[in-house]
């Protein structure tokens, strides 16, 4: 069987991987790994310039420290009802529409000259990033066969984690020459220069035939709680998430001072 992804029989969810379909569009992989990478780079660049940000918006670095979480927990939030959403319409509308809303907010983030806008921005921000790489995650899987599927989400990942390290440290090297709105147009542009080729690379995925109701699917995701092993699961995955995002919060800051 061909590993080249152009040639990837696309699967969507709701069918079988032995019905005949498109095929994927050549640089699809390429497209969503980028997309990962952007993600979260503009994710991972603000942590590190909290003194600047503190210093621009005239109060504290506890202060201005906030717009991490207000980022990051909206982020979490809103891919319980992206999945959903996008088995009902499609993923191609939902990733479309994520990363042009996106690239405006992360533009209009560099328009605001207060920490409370700043923060209110990153709030809404987060909202709409997160419908970009856990539903490319779920195309991934409508597209590529289960024995290729470990090699396209080996890509997906990695783009997510050279995106940490790139936001994480070309961010805070880079404001000094460009200042932080600089570094809020250049991610919207790359942002935005991805969602061009997006609209001829993204396959079009099908919903869900006999998707569940709304109510069904809040049901289930109380069920996963009410079950001891994932509330214990779920449990570590936060506990995870606040000491991971604390550090990277806080340790820049430590260093400068």
């Amino acid at each position: 069987m061909t590993t080249d992804d152009s040639n990837v029989t696309k699967v969507p969810a709701g069918t079988t991987e032995g019905e005949a379909l498109d095929q994927a569009p050549r640089g699809f992989l390429a497209l969503v790994t980028t997309a990962a990478f952007l993600t979260f780079a503009q994710a991972f660049m603000v942590a590190p310039i909290l003194p600047q940000l503190a210093q621009a918006f005239h109060t504290s670095s506890g202060t201005i420290g906030l717009a991490v979480p207000a980022y990051l927990v909206p982020y979490g939030v809103m891919t319980l009802l992206w999945g959903p959403l996008s088995d009902r319409i499609g993923r191609r509308p939902i990733i479309l529409g994520s990363l042009l809303t996106f690239a405006v907010l992360t533009a209009g983030t560099a328009l605001f000259d207060t920490a409370g806008m700043f923060m209110l921005m990153r709030l809404v921000t987060g909202a709409a990033a997160s419908g970009v790489v856990p539903i490319s995650l779920a195309l991934i899987g409508d597209v590529f066969p289960f024995v290729q599927r470990g090699r396209a989400l080996g890509s997906l990942f990695g783009g997510m984690a050279g995106g940490i390290a790139v936001g994480s440290t070309a961010g805070a090297l880079t404001e000094p020459f460009i200042g932080w709105e600089g570094l809020f147009l250049v991610s919207s542009a790359g942002i935005l220069a991805i969602g061009v080729p997006s609209v001829f690379l993204l396959p079009v995925s099908h919903s869900i035939r006999d998707a569940p109701p709304w109510n069904a699917v809040i049901a289930a995701y109380g069920k996963l709680l009410s079950i001891s092993r994932g509330r214990w699961t779920y449990s570590f995955v936060l506990l995870n998430a606040v000491l991971h995002s604390g550090i990277y919060t806080w340790l820049g800051l430590y260093l400068v001072q």
